[in-house]
């Protein structure tokens, strides 16, 4: 079974790689735009909703712009039918609207204190 977990030395040189290569991905008229985020901060409830859906046995996560055009991450539950399964928000109304994880707190703009992945 895949465990899904590398050495924080890999993971270090792995962040810091896209760190280095990010601008090059992009058109260089948006370039130095903070499109590109340098990651992404979620709370535990985010992922404990996920994980409490009947069924969900992993997380999935998706790519995702905002209207400003900045690069964002969109996360949802996913079945061992390896299918996208999603919350069952209730908070706007009574019917429930099924909706996913996003609004975490984007670097830039609130990053988090160094450490070994974004030094």
């Amino acid at each position: 079974m895949q465990t899904n977990i590398i050495s924080v030395t890999d993971a270090a040189i792995m962040t810091a790689r896209c760190s280095a290569q990010k601008e090059n991905i992009l058109a260089p008229a948006r370039q130095n735009e903070g499109i590109v985020p340098t990651c992404e901060t979620f709370t535990k409830a985010a992922f404990e909703s996920l994980l409490s859906i009947s069924g969900c046995t992993a997380v999935r996560i998706y790519s995702a712009m905002d209207a400003d055009l900045k690069i964002r991450f969109v996360i949802c539950g996913v079945n061992s039918n390896n299918e996208d399964i999603f919350i069952a928000d209730t908070s706007s109304s009574e019917e429930p609207i099924p909706s996913v994880v996003e609004n975490g707190s984007r670097c830039p703009d609130y990053c988090p204190p160094d450490s070994p992945l974004n030094s």
